[in-house]
């Protein structure tokens, strides 16, 4: 959740910096880096929360390493 705050007050940042002489590059690089700023909101919105278990056989971060893995290698 941490991370999806930071991209939500990250985005405004990268948008305000257009403001003024821009590039063609300069746009693109700022639409690259909003869209993958969304999917950090998505993914770290959607990533289950950490149950407390009296079990502790199971890595308490098993869920995410398992989500981030099939974003990755898909």
């Amino acid at each position: 959740m941490f991370f999806a705050v930071v991209a939500l007050l990250y985005i405004p940042f990268t948008l305000i910096n257009l403001v003024g002489l821009v590039w063609e590059h300069m746009v693109f690089a700022a639409i690259v880096e909003v869209v993958l700023l969304c999917l950090v909101i998505r993914y770290s919105w959607k990533c289950p929360r950490i149950e407390i278990r009296k079990n502790k056989s199971k890595k308490p971060y098993e869920n995410c390493t398992n989500l981030a893995r099939q974003i990755i290698f898909f």
